[in-house]
């Protein structure tokens, strides 16, 4: 009997499971969840390179002026990076030309400075020497220059000596880059003369009214026109004279005349005559 019953038993579950197969009902089908993976994080991004630091300005220096930039000057000369600095004199230039020992000159140019480093400021030594009949005459004050790259317009003053003596001199400048070799040259030249009195004027020439001789045996040259006045020397016949003016007095016409020597005086014109 309990064979049967486990017999029976198996039956069913076999006959259940039929019954299940066949209604048709598929067996649920469970899928395992999928893991997505995280998106990978974004990529770090590299620092920003540091700002590049201003160019350096230099300062000002007394009487030079930039006065065209860098980038105009290179293609002015054609500047290629060589020489390491570049240095060029152009138009220079004295006033006055003529001048007197003493006098204050003024000299003008235009300087180019340039360096294969677009960022430098180029120290120039400038030196200035006068040169008088050939031979150097004088050394001026030299000076180190910071000079912004381009092209600058230079001015500065010469005092010339008050001793210096009369003739033509000549101003030499040269401009020298990192050492002692000069890297660029300037000639400009001028004239000292010393000053001269003016001659004094001519007086203007006496209107002679005639030439006229002493006809008296002597008379007085007066210093007026009649015996009242002073007696300036006294004259004898045959003297030559130049009548300058004719006067009329109470004691007849006097003359004045001029004698050979070039004094002046008064006769009376009872004394002449037009020959001696």
């Amino acid at each position: 009997m309990f064979l049967r019953a486990f017999t029976d038993r198996r039956r069913g579950l076999v006959v259940g499971a039929m019954l299940i197969a066949g209604s048709g009902c598929a067996t649920p089908k469970v899928e395992s969840p999928v893991t997505q993976a995280p998106p990978p994080p974004p990529p770090a991004e590299a620092p920003a390179p540091p700002p590049s630091p201003p160019a350096p300005v230099p300062p000002q220096v007394p009487g030079v002026r930039l006065i065209q930039s860098r980038a105009a000057a290179v293609a002015a000369v054609g500047y290629r990076g060589e020489p390491d600095t570049f240095t060029k004199i152009e138009q220079p230039t004295i006033r006055p030309s003529t001048a007197t020992p003493g006098a204050t000159l003024s000299f003008t140019a235009r300087y180019t400075v340039l360096s294969a480093d677009d960022r430098a400021v180029p120290i120039i030594r400038e030196t200035r020497t006068l040169v008088y009949g050939g031979e150097r005459l004088l050394d001026l004050p030299s000076r180190d220059v910071p000079f912004a790259q381009g092209t600058s317009s230079v001015e500065f003053d010469i005092a010339i000596p008050p001793d210096a003596a009369e003739g033509e001199y000549r101003l030499d400048v040269t401009l020298s880059a990192g050492g002692d070799k000069p890297a660029a040259k300037a000639t400009v030249a001028f004239v000292l003369s010393v000053p001269r009195p003016a001659p004094a004027p001519t007086p203007p020439a006496r209107a002679i009214i005639k030439h006229a001789f002493v006809t008296a045996a002597s008379v007085d040259l007066r210093d007026g026109p009649g015996p009242e006045f002073k007696a300036l020397a006294r004259i004898f016949k045959g003297m030559p004279v130049d009548v300058l003016e004719v006067t009329s007095t109470t004691e007849g016409r006097w003359y004045r005349v001029q004698l050979i020597t070039g004094n002046e005086g008064w006769v009376p014109e009872t004394a002449t005559g037009a020959k001696p």
